[in-house]
């Protein structure tokens, strides 16, 4: 992935296959709209360790969001 692209896991767990696409750190808005759509409730966020600040934001604007209200036991997990 380019320096100003994440990678986004999305993970079925009726069908057990999951899949990983890049997404802009431009796009997030638009990301946090599908997550609320589709109720996800795990997320894997792969990136640049190097690009720490980013990754610390897109963090940071998952959780201040708050977009799992009806999922107690969603999770968000960083990889790097």
């Amino acid at each position: 992935f380019s320096q100003d692209k994440l990678g986004l896991t999305l993970f079925s767990v009726m069908s057990g296959h999951s899949i990983v696409f890049p997404v802009s750190w431009g796009d997030r808005e638009q990301v946090a709209r599908l997550i609320i759509n589709y109720r996800i409730r795990e997320i894997v966020i792969w990136a640049n360790l190097e690009e720490g600040t980013e990754l610390r934001k897109m963090y940071d604007l998952l959780i201040g969001w708050n977009l799992f209200p009806y999922e107690p036991h969603a999770k968000i997990e960083v990889m790097g």
